[in-house]
């Protein structure tokens, strides 16, 4: 078994899944997490990024700005909160397909913690993308076309 399996259940088993399923020198794309490190796989050969959703946004510290105090509490659903803000399925397309995306995988909370990421009705385009591997906490998309 590895450490952190049961350390983060409903996630690591995605991290095992897209280990064992993607190739090296592929691209995964994160959302709803920036828990990571596991899917660079054993080698550290695979590419890892967050690809926002947001016109105007390419890169965390462009985010708007939060009008709370923040505490590691409303940390993590805050930041994803205001990285959603003026979402763009054209544009998210579109950096998915500059990235060179293989797979998407998504983190959600079930007892509501997380606010629902828009990536997941974006998701469900099943000309663009697969379901391949699901959890009580995540899921993974297989990228069909982005195009």
């Amino acid at each position: 078994a590895v450490a952190w399996t049961d350390r983060y259940p409903g996630l690591a088993e995605s991290w095992m899944y897209l280990r064992g399923e993607s190739r090296p020198g592929q691209t995964i794309a994160v959302a709803g997490t920036y828990l990571t490190y596991p899917l660079f796989g054993r080698q550290l050969d695979r590419r890892v990024v967050h690809v926002p959703v947001a016109r105007g946004v390419e890169f965390l510290h462009q985010i708007p700005r939060i009008s709370v105090r923040l505490s590691e509490a409303n940390l993590l659903s805050e930041v994803v909160a205001a990285g959603q803000r003026n979402a763009d399925r054209t544009v998210w397309l579109q950096r998915l397909q500059t990235a060179g995306v293989g797979y998407v995988l998504i983190q959600y909370q079930p007892d509501g913690t997380l606010p629902r990421l828009v990536e997941w009705g974006w998701l469900e385009d099943e000309s663009r993308f697969r379901e391949v591997f699901r959890t009580e906490r995540s899921a993974v998309f297989a990228v069909l076309s982005t195009e």
